[in-house]
């Protein structure tokens, strides 16, 4: 399931899961990561099916060891990534295969790393 998950991903694949309660969902998987524990992790947003909170639609964690089944639906998703996606909000000693969120405006304005901007904003090497 490790190379069908990361293909999913980066195919943009929306997916059927069936999950440890052996209910349906679908899926777009977005990003699967392993925590510092070695739990493989995959963060995706349901369209529809079963879910144990109630709320069928949203932003959803799946532990991957749960996972029953896992299948194309023979369609992909749009990008950019739905609001609310953030993968960097989870404890991650590595992750496998992602889909890169928008990169915040801060990252475009800070300089370069080994720079700093002096106090009249221009760029100057760190010392």
């Amino acid at each position: 399931m490790h190379d069908q998950i990361q293909e999913a991903i980066l195919d943009q694949q929306v997916m059927f899961l069936r999950y440890r309660d052996g209910r349906l969902r679908i899926v777009e998987p977005y990003c699967y990561w392993e925590t510092p524990r070695g739990q493989r992790m995959m963060r995706a947003y349901q369209r529809s099916g079963y879910s144990a909170s109630g709320e069928a639609e949203g932003w959803k964690t799946f532990k991957v060891a749960d996972i029953r089944g896992f299948k194309e639906r023979g369609e992909r998703f749009e990008l950019p990534p739905r609001e609310g996606y953030s993968p960097f909000d989870m404890p991650v000693a590595r992750f496998f295969a992602m889909i890169a969120p928008d990169v915040p405006a801060w990252v475009n304005e800070a300089p370069p790393v080994g720079q700093r901007r002096d106090d009249a904003g221009r760029r100057a090497l760190a010392g």
